[in-house]
């Protein structure tokens, strides 16, 4: 799940307290700051100078997990994708899911033309 992102004029943003670089993060502008009512922020700082932007992100995983707990992939689909991902690996597969789409499209555009 992506964070949510703010957008707008950064002095309506939240008020942070120290930046900290994050730890093991391969980008040098990235810091990780603490609002006044307890949520964590993700800042990114991109370019140098007077033409530096700035991007907050607050991550809203913890609590969309609270509101719609993640569920197990059911039986059916697991099965399905990887019979389709097992087809995808070899040329016969990959001839039969063709052939099967090319059908199936052939099927429906002639379906919509009917009146």
């Amino acid at each position: 799940m992506r964070p949510r992102r703010y957008s707008g004029a950064m002095e309506s943003a939240p008020t942070l307290s120290a930046l900290e670089p994050l730890p093991g993060s391969t980008l040098a502008g990235r810091f990780r700051g603490v609002a006044a009512d307890g949520q964590t922020w993700l800042v990114d700082i991109c370019g140098d100078g007077p033409d530096a932007r700035q991007f907050a992100h607050l991550d809203l995983s913890e609590s969309m997990r609270a509101v719609l707990p993640p569920r197990p992939v059911p039986f059916a689909k697991r099965a399905m994708w990887r019979i389709v991902l097992g087809l995808l690996g070899t040329r016969i597969g990959r001839a039969v899911l063709a052939w099967h789409f090319e059908r199936r499209a052939a099927a429906d555009s002639s379906a919509a033309s009917t009146p």
